[in-house]
């Protein structure tokens, strides 16, 4: 630091900086331990000067009604096929319960289904503040799973007058390179009453180097920082001047102003794998190979980015070594060379050897959406059996319908039934393709479970409903058969019927796992 300490204690209110309660004591529960304390609650507006260190403008504040958070969402129920109120007689308790620590899990069209109950625009049960308690739950859900442009998007349809709603929303700005708004916004409302970290951050950001070192400094006069938080703010606010010193290591947790500031200098990433919201920054062009396809498929895996995003990363360079990773990367350039090929001699050794690692990794949907279309176009009747076979699966799998001149002895004839749109008639010896048949072919008087299930619908509680069958079917490709049953069929009479025969398929198929 090169400013000249200002021993002032009544300059950090002078600049509209308050060492206040911090924004979390008034927090709903979150899931998320990482959020930045971007801004802080206090029990009254700070009086502004013209002149202070972050220029704050002249403003008027709008409150936002509680009411929007209550009502709020992107998907309309044409969307997402569910009723205009999901909820019903469900208590607000119960709802937020669910929200919170219920659903994530499973094969692909699971997890959709899960994202597309957090994006529905759907009243929430009880009270007003209930409403933002389950507002704010929802935003945490979604950045569990990286989400951050549905996250953004959802905030985008309330605002972000309140505190809480405002640390996601500024830390969604953080980790999508987005934050110029967010800072604009500490700026131009004092009612958020930015915290020292948040502001000296926005300032450097503005280009206002001089302003940000000034805060630093007044902060520390009044011990207003930790000493890592400190140590963290002044090497990224002049690295030159810690170039010899060891690197400290990462807080944790580690929030995304934390792992910002610590990349914009250099500093080492801490040893356990980071969440799946700070993992955008990986998929950038330019990182290497390895990094950004690990990046892609965690995020593949949690449905956030699409399949060509992985794809594309597999094939921006040649695997640096063999196993894990790098196989797949291999497999993915062998089998678009063996595609490109005229004679396609090697081309059933490539799709066996595809499938082989793709599935191994959970990634055989995401294996089957990229390579769909060109699949489709192979002679299957040319290729041996096994290959035919996998082809047809992947087919499945990409959603393809009106399949033909299927051989007498493909095992999982049910599942193409399903793909097209029809009643499964087939017969099979498998447990888990008898409980699919069972679910869209039932016979016999309901179970015990059915029954309870169901009188969710018959209430009106199909939020709970859903909820229930995302439990059942958290396991992925690992389902006791009649939990499969049981689920699919609740799908089914919840109206999700074209989204039942997705995850019949993903789960038959051995597509995706918890990762």
């Amino acid at each position: 630091m090169r400013c000249r300490p200002l021993k002032l204690r009544t300059g950090l209110a002078t600049a509209g900086i308050l060492l206040a309660v911090p924004a979390w004591a008034n927090d709903p529960r979150s899931a998320i331990p990482w959020l930045s304390e971007s801004v802080s609650e206090t029990g009254a507006v700070p009086e502004q000067s013209g002149n202070s260190a972050f220029g704050v403008e002249e403003v008027t504040t709008t409150v936002l009604s509680n009411a929007a958070y209550s009502t709020a969402g992107i998907l309309s129920p044409q969307d997402t096929g569910f009723n205009a109120d999901i909820w019903g007689p469900t208590d607000a308790a119960t709802a937020l319960t669910l929200v919170r620590e219920h659903g994530g899990r499973g094969v692909p069209e699971t997890i959709r289904l899960f994202k597309r109950i957090l994006l529905a625009a759907t009243p929430t049960p009880g009270s007003t503040e209930d409403g933002r308690d389950i507002f704010v739950a929802r935003l945490d859900r979604l950045l569990e799973l990286g989400a951050l442009e549905e996250t953004e998007a959802l905030i985008g349809m309330t605002g972000a007058e309140d505190p809480a709603i405002f640390r996601r929303w500024f830390d969604v700005g953080l980790l999508s390179n987005h934050a110029d708004a967010p800072c604009r916004e500490l700026r131009r409302k004092p009612t958020l009453s930015p915290t020292l970290p948040a502001r000296i951050f926005c300032l450097a950001r503005g280009g206002d180097w001089g302003a940000a070192e000034i805060t630093l400094t007044m902060g520390q006069e009044v011990d207003a920082f930790d000493p890592a938080q400190h140590a963290l703010l002044a090497r990224f606010l002049d690295p030159e001047l810690f170039e010899e010193e060891p690197a400290p290591e990462a807080p944790d947790p580690l929030t995304p102003l934390d792992f910002l500031m610590r990349e914009a200098v250099g500093l080492p990433r801490p040893a356990a794998r980071l969440p799946l919201a700070f993992l955008h920054f990986d998929l950038d062009e330019h990182a290497p190979l390895r990094i950004r396809a690990e990046a892609a498929e965690r995020l593949v895996l949690a449905t956030t980015v699409s399949p060509e995003v992985l794809f594309e990363a597999y094939r921006s360079a040649k695997p640096a070594a063999s196993g894990g990773i790098w196989d797949r990367v291999a497999a993915t350039q062998d089998l678009d060379a063996a595609l490109a090929d005229s004679d396609q001699a090697d081309l059933p050794d490539a799709i066996l050897a595809a499938d082989e690692v793709f599935t191994e990794r959970g990634l055989r949907s995401a294996f089957a959406y990229a390579y769909g279309p060109q699949l489709s176009e192979i002679d299957r009747q040319s290729l041996p059996q096994d290959a035919q076979f996998a082809v047809l699966d992947l087919l499945l799998l990409a959603g393809e319908t009106d399949l033909t001149d299927i051989p007498a002895d493909y095992p999982n004839k049910i599942l193409v039934d399903l793909a097209n749109g029809q009643t499964p008639q087939h017969l099979t010896k498998d447990p888990v393709s008898t409980a699919v048949k069972n679910a869209f072919a039932p016979t016999g008087d309901p179970s015990i479970r059915d029954v309870r299930l169901q009188r969710m619908l018959r209430e009106k509680r199909q939020g709970e409903a859903l909820f229930a069958a995302l439990d059942l079917l958290q396991g992925g490709t690992d389902l006791a058969p009649d939990s499969l049953r049981s689920a699919l069929l609740l799908l089914r009479k919840a109206g999700q019927e074209e989204t039942a025969r997705k995850i019949a398929i993903q789960t038959v198929l051995g597509s995706g796992r918890p990762d």
